[in-house]
């Protein structure tokens, strides 16, 4: 593991390199669950006090609903409208898989469920099923 700066706003977090290509690294950022592909010379190597605590981020899904057309693409404007990032949100964990894959109920401070706000606008659909009150069984 090491520290890498992050290319939106230049600060440090620690890192997994996933990939080298030549002098350029794709990286996985623990703590947040974000990846990208950076230089080099943008890792350091971390201290031994930063290397004792487990990843942060912990890897979720949304529980009965997914991509319209079977496949999340990047983030929308849209999306970022509906679900604005340094907002306070709640997850509540319903389940774990096999692959530790989290499914989570997301609601926004006033109450309101995430995944009806996206399959409402189109951006996601409901899968498996649910007991008519969008309760998921």
């Amino acid at each position: 593991m090491y520290a890498g700066k992050f290319s939106q706003d230049m600060q440090w977090y620690r890192v997994q390199v996933q990939k080298v290509h030549g002098d350029q690294v794709s990286v996985h950022f623990v703590d947040f669950g974000n990846s990208e592909i950076t230089s080099t010379s943008q890792l350091r190597q971390l201290s031994a006090d930063l290397l004792q605590f487990a990843a942060q981020a912990i890897h979720c899904s949304l529980q009965g609903i997914g991509a319209p057309d079977g496949s999340w693409k990047g983030p929308s404007s849209l999306y970022q409208t509906l679900v604005p990032i340094n907002r306070e949100y709640t997850a509540v964990c319903s389940s774990i898989t096999d692959t530790k894959l989290h499914s989570v109920v997301m609601t926004t401070a006033e109450g309101a469920d995430v995944s009806r706000i996206l399959m409402t606008e189109g951006l996601a659909v409901m899968i498996g099923s649910s007991d008519g009150d969008g309760e998921y069984v």
